[in-house]
């Protein structure tokens, strides 16, 4: 059976006391077919923050991972864009969004699966916080 790809983009900044959410969301809406192996595919940004959560996720529970890091030396700012371009054109079953302020480019990669029939889910640091403001909190259980 073919691999079941995952995109994951978020925001470089997540903090890392709100990691437990994208584990628990993570969780909650990857779901993947008998037999399939599943892939988790992100742009590997140099500061973690989302990208590095949902890599530490993958290791966790045994998942592969690939890792697509832009290349600024060479496109500049054009990088981020194209590495997002690049993710969804290898293709994915879901692409997963988690941005925060001035989130850019997750929501550029977010467009692009969209626009290329991929199933999008968000998440967003804004709605976190909503819900912990009432109350809610993440509680991952490995």
């Amino acid at each position: 059976m073919a691999d079941h790809r995952v995109i994951v983009s978020g925001w470089r900044d997540w903090p890392e006391h709100r990691r437990d959410w994208i584990w628990l969301h993570l969780n909650e809406v990857v779901s993947v077919p008998n037999g399939a192996r599943l892939v988790i595919v992100h742009g590997q940004c140099p500061k973690g923050g989302a990208d590095l959560w949902a890599e530490q996720w993958a290791i966790t529970h045994r998942v592969d991972y690939e890792r697509h890091p832009a290349d600024f030396g060479r496109y500049g700012k054009a990088a981020g864009p194209r590495r997002n371009t690049h993710m969804v054109s290898l293709g994915a079953a879901q692409c997963i969004g988690f941005p925060g302020p001035g989130s850019r480019g997750t929501w550029d990669c977010l467009q692009k699966a969209a626009d290329a029939g991929i199933a999008v889910d968000v998440l967003s640091l804004a709605r976190v916080e909503l819900l912990e403001a009432a109350g809610v909190h993440a509680s991952v259980h490995i």
